[in-house]
């Protein structure tokens, strides 16, 4: 009976010993949170493959905006690129290079979406044609001096028109951008989206630029409250307008140009409205913007 009691005691112990011991199948609970920790920590990043018809050797990028800070690097002597240290976020990238016969290419990537802690890694990517902007920008009222600045916002794309306010950008990436046009006195002018889906050369219809003092659009909310009357105050030698809830106008139409007009929301919440002026549909004004809150009677705002 003794030897019974002594050897369950030995086996009690021994038991107790191990309980704060982990098994070998198992992880301490420290060290999974040190795991969490070291995540969580990790600096975020971006990585691209390209393909073998790109000429690595020439190859350069960086994400719009930041062209100093986050830009491509190549790893060793292979097709990956990346980007270390990205802060979490959406970004857009660019990216240039020449063919093997040494012409330009290169692309445009939107919409990327950096995670804390993971990043992001894109598939390989085949670069494309690069395309020439070209046009013309002309000055409504004010001062008829000083240079006038074309640009790509957050890239290296620009080019200062000439005297009688033609310009071109050479080389630029296939892909969604906005282009803006500026000059001293004037309003910024913009164009939301221009879509270069081919190589080669884009035309762009005469770029107005308004004078700082007075033109744009004033909304005024009516008695129902999906609907605005717009106010117009246009530039001088405008006769058409055409106003719309997207940036590019696909479902607005050109009209004659009058004092007040009135525009219904397709539907509630936070609406940006755009507005345009031209000269008989062809040379056309900035485009005016203003964001605001429809609100939904229903839910008794």
């Amino acid at each position: 009976m003794i030897r019974i009691i002594t050897l369950l005691a030995l086996i009690s112990a021994l038991a107790c010993s191990k309980a704060g011991e982990p098994q070998n199948n198992e992880t301490p609970t420290q060290l999974n949170v040190d795991q969490e920790a070291d995540a969580e920590e990790r600096e975020p990043s971006l990585t691209v493959s390209f393909d073998d018809s790109t000429r690595l050797d020439t190859l350069s990028g960086y994400l719009v905006g930041f062209q100093e800070t986050y830009a491509l690097q190549r790893l060793g002597e292979s097709s990956e690129f990346v980007i270390p240290l990205v802060e979490a976020g959406r970004y857009d990238l660019i990216v240039t290079s020449q063919d093997a016969e040494g012409l330009s290419i290169g692309s445009r990537i939107n919409g990327i979406q950096i995670s804390s802690g993971g990043g992001a890694r894109i598939r390989p990517q085949a670069l494309q044609g690069t395309t020439t902007i070209s046009g013309s920008v002309e000055r409504l009222g004010g001062q008829q001096e000083g240079a006038i600045l074309v640009s790509i916002p957050g890239t290296h794309f620009q080019a200062e028109a000439d005297a009688s306010g033609a310009f071109a950008i050479a080389d630029v990436p296939l892909g969604i951008h906005q282009l803006l046009y500026q000059a001293d006195g004037y309003r910024i002018g913009k164009i939301h989206i221009l879509n270069l889906s081919q190589a080669g050369t884009q035309t762009l219809d005469t770029m107005l630029l308004n004078d700082a003092e007075g033109t744009g659009f004033i909304p005024a909310k009516l008695s129902t409250p999906e609907s605005i009357a717009v106010v117009l105050t246009p530039p001088a030698n405008a006769n058409k307008v055409r106003v719309s809830e997207t940036g590019d106008f696909s479902d607005a139409a050109w009209q004659d140009l009058i004092t007040t007009i009135w525009y219904s929301f397709s539907d509630f919440g936070e609406k940006t409205l755009y507005v345009q002026y031209s000269q008989d549909e062809t040379n056309l004004s900035a485009v005016f913007s203003e964001t605001f809150v429809v609100e939904d009677p229903a839910l008794g705002l």
